[in-house]
């Protein structure tokens, strides 16, 4: 492989014994083991890598030509060449992430940012631009860009509630002090509360028509004031109970979670974070509440993925199953906080299906058929929904994980047509794996 020579540094070309020594280890020489071997080789080792990671992105039959990169890293250009085909079906949605500023022209968002809005919310950034461009340009009291990377993603999630209620939104804005996660919640009591305006103000107009037609004398006007305060009233407890029913089901719900956390020995997301933070501080192993000893090689991952994305993080140690038992144990948690990358859509809100109980009210899905489920980065969500919800046959948990494992056997209609044939004495004749496996041939 050639790369061309960058002033002040010996050519790529040039390290035989670096290469050799490379190659070794097979066809295909990783940046990590090109940065450990240069070491020995030159003193700076990272210029080396970035031409390795420019020539890897200019070969690419992948590089993406016509988005202005120039600003990124040659490492950073080259994963954004892995979702180069997905980047090139939502065009608009990239060039608005990557070419957003700020006031001073600056960059808005790192490559970093760039990636997890676009993995997170590139479909509606595609469908409503003018509200992405909308949150973008929201300055905070000192003349600020308001929102963060992070922020971005929780709203545009709700991008299609904010174009069906725009004035909602305009006024949440408007509320100083406000939480990206409580633009959702605002929107919807200003929505509701302009309904209750608009249905009590149709109402007094109804009521004072009637009012006009039928009360002629004091006498009547004060039976029908003597009826609204009634009716006020009613609605006074009404509202009483309403608030009182809410409590008594916030409480039950409290205190199942608060048996399970005892029952599971479930430990917090702060808890977990503080015992990596300080277990990496001092060098020492990582001890679960067990008494288990992790290695420091997860240790070590956890403690990057933890200050790179801790929300992530945190959902992954939150997610519950419906009956609110902890989907993860502490272990369960260490593991896939270490590996965080490989696992997608961790926000409980995209794995309702996930969290599925079955009519004893315990778990469907174990906790490690949602460790392989939430490693499938696809609309898998949609897929066991459907599933459940099937009218035709039940499926097991092991069978449902088969079917979206297997998305581009499953999604057709043959398999389809096979999984409900019937033979004719009305049983199924293919079990799933069957179906699955006449489809692939």
């Amino acid at each position: 492989m050639y790369i061309n020579n960058i002033s002040g540094v010996t050519p790529f070309q040039s390290k035989q014994k670096l290469m050799s020594n490379c190659l070794k280890t097979g066809s295909t020489v990783s940046a990590s083991v090109l940065f450990a071997n240069a070491i020995k080789e030159v003193g700076n080792p990272s210029r080396i890598i970035d031409e390795y990671y420019e020539n890897e992105y200019m070969c690419s039959p992948n590089k993406l030509i016509g988005y202005s990169l120039s600003r990124f890293s040659p490492a950073e250009k080259y994963e954004f060449m892995h979702r180069a085909d997905e980047i090139k079906l939502k065009r608009g949605a990239f060039r608005g992430i990557v070419n957003a500023k700020n006031e001073d022209n600056s960059p808005r968002f790192n490559a970093d940012e760039s990636l997890i809005i676009f993995d997170e919310v590139s479909d509606n950034i595609q469908k409503y631009p003018e509200i992405f461009k909308r949150i973008l340009d929201e300055k905070d009291e000192e003349g600020n860009a308001k929102f963060s990377a992070e922020d971005c993603v929780v709203l545009m999630r709700d991008a299609e509630f904010i174009d069906n209620n725009p004035a909602a939104f305009n006024s949440a804005l408007k509320i100083k002090n406000t939480e990206a996660a409580d633009y959702k919640r605002l929107m919807l009591e200003i929505v509701a509360q302009k309904e209750k305006e608009l249905a009590e103000a149709e109402a007094e107009l109804e009521a004072q028509k009637e009012s006009e037609a039928k009360i002629k004398e004091e006498q009547n006007a004060l039976k029908l004031e003597e009826k609204l305060a009634v009716l006020r009233k009613q609605s006074e407890e009404k509202a009483l109970r309403r608030a009182e029913e809410k409590r008594i089901k916030l409480e039950k719900k409290a205190k199942a979670k608060a048996d399970w956390d005892e029952k599971t020995g479930w430990v917090s997301p702060e808890r977990i974070f503080e015992k990596v933070q300080a277990a990496v501080a001092a060098r020492t192993p990582l001890i679960l509440e067990s008494g288990e000893i992790l290695p420091d090689e997860i240790r070590d991952k956890m403690a990057k993925n933890i200050v790179k994305t801790p929300k992530k993080a945190a959902q992954i140690v939150n997610m519950r199953y419906k009956n609110l038992q902890p989907v993860f144990d502490e272990k369960d948690c260490c593991e896939i906080i270490s590996d965080l990358t490989s696992y997608y859509r961790v926000h409980p809100d995209n794995n309702c299906s996930l969290r599925a109980i079955d009519k004893d009210g315990k778990p469907f899905f174990t906790s490690e058929q949602c460790k392989e489920l939430l490693k499938i980065n696809t609309d898998r969500c949609w897929y066991i929904e459907h599933q459940f919800h099937s009218i035709n046959r039940d499926f097991t948990s092991d069978e449902i994980v088969e079917m979206v494992k297997n998305l581009d056997f499953t999604r057709r209609f043959s398999f389809r047509e096979l999984l409900y044939e019937k033979s004719e004495n009305g049983e199924y004749k293919y079990s799933v794996a069957e179906c699955i496996e006449k489809c692939r041939g």
